[in-house]
């Protein structure tokens, strides 16, 4: 008998895999798993090989010849990881921020995405960030949130959404944004 992998109550056996191993149903949630399997990409390590990757700036394709495991595997894994991150959330009243955006794709230019980020220009630390479409309401919640901190100053490359503040927010601290080229 064997403990189950996502409830840890005990599993009972429950046939046999054509590779001769013994499968097991847990009791409680019902789900099937193994004792053991063969294929990398369970292997309780994985994560964080795909991350120390990633980190180093390898691509998906080579993280997948790297790690023995399918493309679409590493890149479920990654989102699956991307999911689980929390931001950690460190505003400081008063800062320099710089706000700017990158244009990037998934598979085909034409699946384009933007991120558009805020980074506390004292610290380096990237204070938050918005992952989608580039519109008005993505690029808002951005700047809302930099303007609620009662900004010294906010930089930006000059995009016209960037520039003009949101007059929804009322802080008799808040400093226009200024554009840094």
């Amino acid at each position: 008998m064997i403990n189950c992998k996502y409830c840890s109550q005990s599993c009972v056996k429950a046939g046999v895999r054509k590779t001769k191993r013994q499968t097991y149903r847990c009791k409680n949630c019902g789900k099937y798993q193994q004792h053991e399997y063969s294929n990398g990409a369970y292997h309780s390590s994985i994560n964080k090989d795909i991350v120390s990757l990633l980190i180093e700036g390898v691509g998906i394709r080579s993280i997948s010849r790297i790690l023995s495991i399918s493309m679409t595997t590493v890149i479920n894994r990654i989102k699956r990881i991307a999911q689980s991150i929390n931001k950690t959330y460190t505003y400081v009243k008063n800062g320099v921020y710089e706000i700017d955006e990158l244009w990037t794709y998934i598979g085909q230019k034409d699946n384009e995405t933007w991120i558009a980020y805020v980074i506390d220009r004292a610290s380096k630390k990237v204070i938050d960030f918005k992952v989608g479409a580039r519109t008005k309401e993505n690029l808002r919640n951005i700047t809302d949130l930099v303007l609620s901190l009662a900004p010294q100053k906010v930089c930006t490359d000059g995009v016209a959404h960037i520039q003009k503040p949101d007059t929804r927010i009322t802080s008799p601290h808040r400093s226009p944004l200024h554009t840094a080229h």
